[in-house]
């Protein structure tokens, strides 16, 4: 597994297939996995989420007035290689990024949400909703 560097709080290590194999988009910055690695942080998601639960109050729904957003952590254990970047892929738990999807290493990946399901990496990268 190949991992770019962490550059702050909230940017899981990003993996790749396979060790010493090339990996299409990485560059000279990605190192062998194997050093401890930790990513917590406030979710992205939580600004696309708010926006929705906006949107359902206008339209009359009643909505809580507390909302508990879970802090995602992705660790050496539970880093887990998504291949598309699909909401229904990060359902099933993957959380790290090839970086011939995502070039941009200081890039927030935990964008994941059940209550988001609009938003896939496409909708985070370039405003393209799923699906």
């Amino acid at each position: 597994m190949i991992s770019a560097p962490l550059g702050g709080l909230g940017q899981p290590p990003r993996a790749a297939p396979a060790a010493r194999l090339p990996v299409e988009g990485a560059n000279g910055t990605y190192m062998p996995m194997g050093a401890p690695r930790i990513s917590y942080a406030s979710p992205p998601y939580s600004g696309g989420y708010a926006l929705k639960l906006a949107v359902e109050k206008l339209g009359g729904k009643d909505i809580p007035k507390l909302i508990t957003l879970p802090l995602p952590i992705v660790t050496n254990d539970t880093v887990k290689y998504c291949k598309e970047g699909t909401w229904a892929e990060m359902k099933d738990g993957c959380n790290a990024f090839p970086p011939a999807l995502v070039p941009n290493p200081g890039w927030f990946a935990s964008i994941y949400s059940p209550e988001t399901p609009e938003i896939g990496l496409q909708a985070a990268l370039v405003g393209q909703p799923e699906q």
